[in-house]
């Protein structure tokens, strides 16, 4: 599985690129919601590699596919499409994969920056073969992300405010995907996000676990599958922020 999955992150990797380099029109599913042709040809390669297996499917542009399996595998052929449509370096592929709505791998690649993240459950994570841990840093970078309805966006800004005061460095980048997957290597602190989608964070919340982050929800509440709102941090950096919040 851990195979077949990198191989579907990478050969989307490959897509990305080439449309990276020449440039790509933008369409609207929405309200600032972009999508591109290289969303969807990405997507049909995942699907297409992975459906061997049989299991169910939740795709960021292609739906949801029952096959009454326990597995699902979670689709976002390219978070980051606004910074991909704009030749922004930050966007990369997700791949989650959830048993009975708990998971149990997923795999981020950054064709950019060739960094490709892995975990499965109980086994940890790693960033291009090499086992990865949550590092203690003296200057902590606190990363943030929303969706794009009003009521995450009106929550993003309070918490904004409240988290600048005890972290003035803060990241937003938008890609909350690999901004996990920085989380989990030791290169951002936290990863605080409002109103995502389940596509956009399932590979990125197994690896950030697997690395050794502390995953709630903002409130500080236990998080679960489905849940729109993240606070994903190493221990002490964790408990600073729901202080702050």
């Amino acid at each position: 599985m851990k195979a077949l999955m990198m191989d579907a992150a990478m050969a989307a990797g490959r897509i990305q690129l080439q449309y990276f380099k020449k440039g790509v029109d933008v369409t609207l599913k929405a309200k600032d919601d972009p999508v591109t042709v290289a969303d969807k040809k990405c997507e049909q390669k995942i699907i297409s590699m992975l459906k061997k297996t049989s299991y169910n499917v939740i795709g960021e542009e292609s739906g949801t596919t029952e096959n009454n399996s326990e597995y699902t595998w979670i689709i976002d052929p390219i978070d980051g499409t606004a910074n991909f449509s704009r030749g922004i370096p930050f966007f990369c592929v997700s791949i989650g994969l959830a048993k009975n709505n708990e998971l149990v791998a997923g795999v981020i690649y950054s064709p950019v920056f060739n960094e490709l993240f892995f975990a499965q459950k109980g086994k940890g994570a790693t960033l291009n073969g090499k086992k990865i841990k949550v590092k203690n840093q003296k200057n902590n970078v606190i990363s943030f992300g929303k969706g794009n309805d009003k009521k995450a966006q009106a929550r993003y800004v309070k918490a904004a405010k409240k988290v600048a005061n005890g972290f003035p460095s803060t990241r937003s980048v938008g890609a909350v995907a690999l901004e996990l997957a920085y989380t989990a290597a030791g290169k951002y602190d936290a990863c605080l996000s409002y109103g995502d989608q389940i596509w956009d964070y399932a590979a990125g919340i197994l690896i950030a676990k697997e690395a050794g982050c502390k995953v709630t929800q903002p409130s500080g509440k236990k998080w679960k599958l489905g849940e729109a709102d993240i606070l994903v941090a190493r221990a002490s950096v964790h408990k600073k922020l729901l202080e702050l919040l």
